[in-house]
């Protein structure tokens, strides 16, 4: 996970023109979280490559602009559960939440894993990635990739393999 205070991202206020897309270019990240009012709370996935077609001289506020979905996760989801919720094509990218209370029912707004046919469960967004109850919805605390997965994954395999392949 890379803690939030260390993950670019732009205000849902701020406006799209040159000085903005010099910023987005800069950072050479293909996916921008979005955040209103503070950084812990995301609204939205900024796509790059949505911007092709955006005249600069317009300066359209970013939360004017068609955001990606938010992939939400805890902070104690396994790397199994969140390689499955990758896999369905919600994203590449997921916002990292603080753990749900032990004993406590999973929060509404939690994107969930697969499980057989039913397909993720996620919260409905509006055309501006808004959720429509993002009311509960506890403050951020870092994000996660599917290119952080991968490594992950691919380091404990390569450990495995390497462990069975010692001798005894």
């Amino acid at each position: 996970m890379i803690p939030l205070e260390k993950v670019f991202m732009i205000d849902a206020n701020a406006h799209l023109d040159k000085a903005t897309l010099s910023e987005l270019e800069i950072h050479g990240h293909s996916r921008v979280p979005v955040y209103r009012q503070n950084r812990g709370n995301v609204i939205g996935i900024l796509l790059i490559k949505s911007l092709v077609s955006k005249n600069a001289d317009e300066s359209r506020p970013i939360h004017d602009l068609l955001l990606g979905r938010v992939v939400r996760v805890t902070q104690d989801m396994g790397m199994y559960d969140l390689l499955n919720i990758f896999q369905t094509g919600a994203g590449h990218l997921a916002v990292v939440y603080p753990p749900s209370k032990q004993g406590q029912k999973a929060p509404s707004w939690l994107t969930r894993p697969p499980s057989g046919n039913s397909g993720t469960t996620s919260p409905r967004a509006n055309a501006h990635g808004d959720d429509e109850a993002d009311n509960d919805i506890p403050e951020a605390v870092g994000i996660i990739t599917l290119e952080d997965v991968i490594e992950t994954y691919g380091c404990i395999i390569l450990f495995n393999k390497k462990q069975n392949n010692k001798i005894q």
